[in-house]
């Protein structure tokens, strides 16, 4: 017999917003079936893996070193996390990954990773996504078992609390980050809320990447692309949002626009109405 132990862990339960109604349309458009097979690759759990801290600086490297260098940096990325492991699980919509709570790197990455797949349906698949993150009593086995009080809260602020496209963290879990010397090069993903709610959400993860990220403070112009892509979320977001006819779908659009558009102004953009937001 298996003796399961909780442990304590810092979990996110991170959902894909309207994934029920495109698998419903893809009943008569075969070719959405495409589609959705190719965002949830996003989700698997060697994908999520390789989205870690370390990154390569393609532009920066000779194309013949390329190859090599990439090499080189999947194994460090592979030693990495065997040393501040991250569970991932992934079923149907839903991604959930998890850390112990004693290992401050390895539950910081469970916040970059949920702000990474955010940032990734999106670019990706123009899909976003809600969720919870919290900490507290869990077992979760790679590959098996999950179930606990931690899980429970998390899946409660995903599917109660969050509403919109959002990733809300409890206030016992935001404490205990708090406490830690190097969250605040995460502290980009959250914004407070009007409910009162700490949570990340596609504008958190544009501002992390452009605020946050090593390769943008070395060289500002690799932000370019990215600084573009942001002009053109808001008329993505309203031109998806307007083929719903359910008004409980359009208005989690309509509560994202604005955040985007209050970054826009932030870094002297004009907002590109005929931009695609790829």
């Amino acid at each position: 017999m298996n003796t399961a132990l909780y442990e304590e862990r810092v979990i996110a339960f991170v959902d894909i917003l309207g994934f029920g109604a495109l698998v419903e349309r893809s009943a008569l458009d075969p070719s959405i079936v495409g589609l959705i097979s190719n965002a949830l690759e996003v989700a698997l759990t060697e994908n999520v893996r390789e989205r870690t801290f370390f990154e390569v600086h393609e532009s920066k490297v000779p194309p013949h070193e390329l190859e090599k260098l990439r090499a080189e940096l999947a194994i460090f990325n592979k030693a990495f996390y065997q040393q501040h492991q991250v569970t991932v699980s992934h079923f149907s919509d839903t991604v959930v990954l998890s850390a112990q709570a004693s290992d401050a790197v390895a539950s910081q990455l469970v916040v970059d990773l949920a702000g990474r797949l955010t940032m990734s349906f999106w670019e990706g698949h123009e899909m976003l996504v809600r969720g919870g993150i919290t900490k507290g009593p869990l077992v979760h086995v790679q590959g098996g078992r999950l179930f606990g009080p931690a899980m429970n809260e998390a899946y409660h602020l995903e599917s109660k609390i969050a509403s919109f496209p959002r990733i809300v963290m409890s206030d016992d879990c935001w404490s205990y980050f708090s406490l830690q010397p190097t969250f605040p090069t995460l502290e980009f993903f959250f914004d407070l809320d009007e409910d009162g709610y700490r949570s990340m959400s596609l504008a958190g993860a544009y501002r992390q990447i452009l605020e946050a990220s090593p390769m943008f403070m070395v060289n500002p112009n690799e932000a370019v692309p990215m600084l573009r892509k942001l002009a053109g979320t808001p008329s993505r977001l309203r031109a998806i949002g307007s083929s719903f006819t359910e008004n409980r779908v359009t208005s989690k659009y309509d509560w994202l626009i604005p955040r985007i558009e209050v970054l826009i102004e932030r870094y002297g953009l004009t907002a590109d109405p005929q931009a695609s937001g790829k």
